[in-house]
């Protein structure tokens, strides 16, 4: 998605000469690698004197961006901005380029693109092996494609978006999707999580189900689902701070104002904490029932639930710590995912071999780190 600087020429003084400066350029922001490139093109005595057209490259790194991305550069001493802001609910991109003597030199607004679809959805999951007995839960994302036109959405859920096999598809309206992600005002490294706190309020399987929400679909093939599932739930813990699970409902509101009419796997349409956390724990036991051919009993679901308990006590120090900017997200990945290793070998206890393998999908023994480090560092990193 890239939208021109369209050539503006003006006229700089030093004294005592006059220069004719011309800029030019393009703001590419697609994500994850938003970017502007200024081209200056200098005419007159600046010319002659051998100046040549100088380029200004700004790679939209990691920060707070919530909606907007300047960046300064100077002409001849003469300070200049490159303002890119993103309006999604107004659908509009808008494109500035000011300096204080000259005021907004170049404006541009952009029609923000929705495509009418059907959009093909589709979710891939990239699987790393460390060692014999751990590795890496997969990293999932989502692609989608516009049929009509064939123009290509790619939401990276905060990690790699290239390669893996192929999890699930379905169609749904991409433009949906591609609200609820929140890419298009959080195009920060790991950005795009559709309201989510890496590691806090789910990982990258938790973001995938989001994005893909209006296509009823959940990446519930991937590696390591149902430990991030045991966790954090199909779409995010519910969150005392107002956002995790509630900031979904929020974004919900705005994006899909109908989506209480589909039904969705493991969400009812009421939104009470309440309800929504009875719902999960009927959830769990009904699932664990099913995956076990019920040879799970009461006592050995109600352990099991005491030990999530355990994991989200640490998640719930997180939340302070990330709040607090006390801890940097490295750190919180090796808090987090010593708490699981350990949650996984007193759910080895509590379940029989067979039951255990059923239910969560990996040899007994096997570690898996859920919160990936890397992506977490850049999460914390860039609040």
């Amino acid at each position: 998605m890239k939208v021109p600087i369209n050539p503006k020429p003006i006229h700089v003084k030093t004294w005592p000469l006059e220069h004719r400066v011309t800029i030019e350029g393009e703001v590419d922001y697609t994500h994850p690698h938003a970017k502007i490139d200024v081209d200056v093109t200098f005419e007159g005595q600046l010319a002659k004197r051998g100046f040549e057209k100088q380029r200004y490259f700004f790679e939209v790194g990691p920060g707070n961006l919530i909606n907007e991305q300047t960046r300064k550069f100077s002409i001849l001493n003469l300070p200049f901005k490159v303002r890119l802001e993103v309006k999604p609910i107004e659908a509009l991109i808008i494109i500035t380029v000011s300096a204080p003597k000259f005021g907004a030199i170049y404006t541009h607004t952009e029609p923000y693109k929705k495509h009418k679809g059907p959009h093909t959805i589709k979710a891939f999951g990239l699987y790393a092996v460390l060692e014999e007995l751990e590795g890496k839960a997969d990293h999932t994302y989502v692609s989608g494609k516009d049929q009509p036109t064939g123009y290509e959405y790619l939401w990276p859920c905060g990690g790699a978006y290239e390669g893996g096999r192929e999890l699930t598809t379905g169609e749904c309206d991409g433009n949906i999707s591609d609200c609820i992600s929140q890419r298009a005002i959080d195009i920060r490294p790991a950005g795009g999580m559709a309201g989510m706190r890496y590691g806090i309020d789910g990982v990258c399987h938790q973001a995938a189900n989001r994005i893909m929400f209006p296509a009823g679909l959940i990446v519930d093939q991937a590696f390591g689902w149902s430990l991030s599932f045991f966790l954090y739930g199909a779409y995010g813990l519910s969150a005392i701070d107002t956002k995790g699970a509630y900031k979904f409902f929020e974004i919900l509101e705005t994006c899909y104002p109908n989506w209480r009419d589909d039904p969705h796997p493991y969400l009812g349409s009421e939104t009470n904490k309440d309800i929504i956390y009875k719902n999960e724990i009927t959830t769990y036991r009904e699932l664990w029932d099913e995956l076990s051919d019920g040879e799970i009993s009461t006592t050995q679901a109600d352990d099991l639930l005491t030990q999530r308990e355990e994991i989200r006590s640490v998640r719930n120090e997180l939340i302070e710590l990330y709040e607090n900017d006390q801890e940097s997200g490295d750190k919180a990945a090796e808090k987090l995912n010593g708490a699981v290793y350990k949650c996984m070998g007193q759910n080895e206890k509590i379940l029989s071999g067979g039951i255990y393998q059923k239910i969560f999908k990996m040899p007994i023994g096997f570690r898996t780190l859920i919160m990936d480090p890397q992506i977490a560092a850049w999460a914390f990193a860039a609040k």
